[in-house]
């Protein structure tokens, strides 16, 4: 997973990605832990079956990610 350097160094002069990985399926939770790192889960809501014909695509286990390198003890 690839962390974004810009906001890695707390600079904030445009609004873009944190974080990039395509096993990050649509990331809907995010929130903080206790030492101030990012957790995010992918939910896989574009497998559910209202997008895609009744069917879901979907596949277990679902994720919970930690995220490195934005917090204070990494």
């Amino acid at each position: 997973m690839h962390v974004n350097q810009r906001i890695q160094k707390n600079e904030f002069p445009f609004i873009e990605p944190v974080i990039a990985d395509k096993r990050l399926l649509w990331p809907d939770t995010l929130s903080w832990g206790p030492n101030g790192q990012l957790y995010v889960t992918a939910s896989q809501i574009e497998n559910m079956p209202r997008f895609n014909n009744g069917k879901s695509t979907r596949t277990e286990p679902y994720k919970l990610w930690k995220v490195i390198g934005l917090g204070k003890s990494d």
